[in-house]
């Protein structure tokens, strides 16, 4: 079973400025894109052939990299590589 799926996406993030992109899944489809609409601007989009219920979402650095993530209401800060993971409640 894969756990994990990774995509490129140049120029989704930057070093210089706050960009908002959206993530979202529902019936073993993950799709995230720019911007703070979901559904529009879409970057890609994955289907599970056998989907589970998602629990947990995680947001990481690359190794030596220092984020700063913005959640609505919260601000996150994942220094040199390190990630935040969020218990998702229905």
């Amino acid at each position: 079973m894969q756990t994990t799926y990774c995509i490129r996406c140049p120029k989704t993030l930057s070093s210089t400025e706050f960009r908002q992109f959206w993530i979202s899944w529902k019936d073993g489809v993950v799709a995230y894109g720019n911007g703070s609409d979901p559904g529009l601007k879409v970057i890609g989009v994955y289907r599970d052939p056998t989907p589970i219920t998602v629990n947990y979402m995680s947001i990481a650095s690359y190794t030596g990299v220092v984020a700063d993530w913005i959640i609505p209401g919260h601000l996150y800060n994942a220094s040199a590589g390190g990630s935040v993971v969020f218990l998702i409640q229905a």
